[in-house]
């Protein structure tokens, strides 16, 4: 038999694994053929974690190669690091995994997109924003645990949204019930603004509604990048500048922030907004002994519910707020929309077995 029929032949014999030493050689760091991408991820429970894997694929939730992330480099702030090479010219979506004592795997984690690095020189592109208009999405049914709902479709049309009062700019704790309004979405009504004002907010107000132990649920959209929003919980508006929040700023992802502060290396889901697209959200917020545990989810409405927290922080400053209302936070230029809003209320979940990482960011390595 030739050397080349023997080739063929133990390749077949071997299967899977003589495609993966193959993969190996063709991705092989210092070859031509290949760049490098740095990956950043944090975990909520990395001392639960006895290695890491990064799954990398032509698109989201297809992944056809398995790299395993050996010994990554970890900050004092709880993020990780570590380097991986992939196909010089492709586009390719990266996922992390942790694995757990006795090989229990997490689900994956958010994915992220990374294309090639265009070589040469050039300027921006220039010229203003692309405004991509929202449609009215898919309504969320009306949940049986909920203790309170919020679809607009008891306001008037052009008027604030009733129960609701609007703050002025910069965190104001001062009334301006100009600044949001319920519209018209393709037949459906939503809270929305178009004030390019920053840190404007409208919350929910009066007796009854200081809520603990409380999920926040809903759908929100925007029509372009430079637009930020978010919902908030455990809010003291508009008393007080304090709360918790699930937001994007201008131009960012998802992530916790808390007002005035709240320290959190879990703060950001690694899902970035489409604009145009309605996203759905679950924003949890549960007060345990000596501390507040923060949780949020955030995907398109077309895609199914992740099976795990993205972020998670844990806030235990003496003045953490008890509980408190619901509102929404807006800043910078462009249409943006909240609907469905729901607040469930209930003891803490119980933790998840092994969460998934959450993959901050990936950028091209250092030439």
């Amino acid at each position: 038999m030739s050397p080349r029929c023997r080739f063929f032949e133990r390749s077949k014999r071997c299967g899977l694994y003589g495609l993966a030493l193959l993969g190996l050689v063709i991705l092989a760091p210092g070859t031509a053929m290949a760049r490098t991408e740095i990956l950043r991820w944090t975990h909520s429970r990395a001392g639960e974690v006895v290695r890491w894997e990064a799954h990398v694929g032509p698109s989201a939730g297809n992944y056809d190669q398995v790299i395993q992330l050996s010994n990554p480099e970890v900050d004092p702030g709880g993020v990780f690091q570590a380097s991986i090479e992939v196909p010089d010219s492709a586009v390719v979506f990266i996922a992390l995994r942790a694995i757990g004592p006795g090989g229990v795997e997490s689900p994956l984690s958010n994915a992220r997109e990374r294309a090639p690095v265009a070589n040469g020189g050039g300027g921006g592109t220039g010229g203003g924003s692309t405004v991509v208009p929202v449609g009215a999405g898919q309504v969320i049914p009306v949940s049986p645990d909920a203790v309170h709902r919020e679809d607009f479709l008891g306001s008037p049309l052009g008027d604030r949204a009733e129960g609701w009062i609007d703050t002025r700019a910069n965190n104001s704790l001062s009334t301006d019930d100009t600044l949001f309004s319920v519209v018209d979405v393709a037949g459906d009504r939503a809270l929305s603004t178009s004030s390019a004002l920053s840190d404007i907010h409208s919350h929910v107000v009066g007796s009854g509604f200081d809520w603990s132990d409380m999920t926040l649920t809903g759908r929100f959209a925007l029509d372009r990048d430079e637009a930020g929003m978010g919902v908030t919980g455990y809010s003291q508006f508009t008393n007080a500048d304090r709360y918790y929040r699930l937001g994007r700023a201008p131009g960012g992802g998802f992530s916790i922030v808390g007002h005035p502060q709240l320290g959190c290396a879990n703060a950001a889901t690694g899902v970035t907004p489409q604009p145009g697209t309605w996203y759905r959200f679950e924003f949890s917020i549960n007060s345990e002994s000596g501390q507040n545990r923060i949780q949020a989810r955030v995907w398109p409405e077309s895609d199914p519910r992740p099976s795990g927290p993205q972020a998670e922080c844990i806030d235990s400053a003496p003045g953490r707020p008890a509980g408190g209302t619901i509102g929404v936070w807006a800043s910078g230029p462009g249409q943006k929309y909240w609907d469905d809003l729901e607040v469930t209320t209930a003891s803490a979940p119980p933790p998840v077995p092994l969460a998934p990482p959450i993959l901050i960011e990936v950028v091209p390595a250092a030439q």
